[in-house]
């Protein structure tokens, strides 16, 4: 309630719910942030990290257009090609 606009928190309660092994409640979080800041990268990749299939793509395919160079974005995307699991 002190940051309304910010995504931090939900980022960081995203990634604490993605530790924990709870990816649907960590996708929450981090759509959350998104609708504060769709143009954050490191909020998209996160739900790429969270997530599965197409929606996994769809949130990296952003992540790699707002940062192209990202050798985070490349290091998932080069594990994902090689049959992981992100």
């Amino acid at each position: 309630s002190w940051l309304p606009w910010s995504t931090a928190p939900w980022r960081q309660l995203g990634e604490a719910q993605l530790a924990q092994g709870d990816s649907a409640a960590a996708q929450a979080s981090f759509r959350t942030a998104i609708a504060k800041d769709s143009g954050d990268w490191n909020l998209w990749f996160d739900l790429a990290r969270a997530s599965t299939g197409s929606t996994q793509a769809t949130a990296l395919a952003q992540a790699k257009r707002l940062d192209p160079r990202g050798p985070e974005i490349a290091e998932l995307e080069a594990e994902l090609a090689a049959g992981g699991t992100g």
